[in-house]
């Protein structure tokens, strides 16, 4: 992990840093760190929804070349 997400991951850091910037600014950095976790779950879910079908497939495949 980087120092920068490391420093992102600490409360008391992310606080001290806080304190030198604007409620506006802070709103502005949420905002932008809420878009990249929520693109962050949607690929996370593209590649569950891959898997399973992947999954669903092989067990299809393997029914089929059972009979």
């Amino acid at each position: 992990m980087s120092e920068a997400l490391k420093i992102l991951n600490n409360i008391r850091t992310l606080r001290a840093q806080a304190r030198e910037c604007t409620l506006e600014t802070l709103e502005e950095m949420l905002e932008k760190l809420e878009v990249v976790v929520n693109e962050r779950r949607e690929e996370e879910s593209a590649a569950a929804a891959e898997v399973e079908e992947r999954t669903r497939k092989l067990q299809q495949y393997r029914e089929n070349a059972d009979r």
